[in-house]
């Protein structure tokens, strides 16, 4: 038991640097994404921003310059999609935490430990499906962005679809994980009651 409170305690001390560093990186970003918004017309109009768009969006474009075409209506999404991230993910590292607590004190098979388990569960379902869904949605506005621009002749551009299914295999093994820490706790009361 030991072992295990001394490796809770230190994962906590991590997860704690991890989840301050990332509360700065999501201010930031809420700043970057008001200026953008706000004044960012001029970035956007820029060959660097509009590669970097498609790329984000999983496009590839064969043509030279992209300058001409306004991707500004892409940004709001783009924007959500790291400002609406970043305190779902500071969500998940606080149930993690609440997770450890019972654990650095040497109690593995406590109420807490499953049922987060099981929060973490549904967290991977609703952060993996809103991933997907924003990004769809700020593929199609790049698209359409495109679509509406003068592209020379012989342009061609290819989308690749990226949506990631494995957040349905991590919430079914975090919902595993929540039914054996629960038997777990039947085992412990059990053996608690016995002596």
């Amino acid at each position: 038991m030991k072992e295990l409170s001394k490796i809770a305690k230190g994962l906590d001390i991590f997860l704690q640097i991890v989840f301050w560093l990332l509360l700065v990186m999501c201010a930031a970003a809420v700043v970057v994404a008001a200026v953008m918004l706000i004044g960012g017309e001029q970035l956007w109009q820029q060959n660097d921003f509009s590669a970097m768009v498609l790329s984000f969006n999983g496009i590839a474009y064969n043509g030279t310059d992209i300058s001409s075409v306004n991707l500004t209506q892409t940004f709001p999404m783009m924007a959500a999609l790291f400002v609406v991230a970043g305190p779902i993910v500071l969500y998940g590292i606080h149930v993690v935490r609440k997770m450890l607590q019972p654990m650095k004190e040497g109690r593995p098979f406590d109420t807490a430990v499953s049922k987060n388990f099981k929060k973490l569960g549904w967290f991977s379902l609703i952060y993996g499906i809103a991933e997907i869904i924003i990004k769809a949605i700020s593929q199609h506005f790049v698209i359409s962005a495109l679509s509406e621009a003068a592209l020379p002749s012989g342009s061609i551009l290819s989308v690749e679809h990226m949506y990631d299914g494995s957040f349905i295999l991590i919430a079914v093994l975090l919902f595993l994980f929540s039914y054996i820490f629960r038997y777990g706790e039947e085992l412990q009361t059990q053996a608690d009651e016995t002596l």
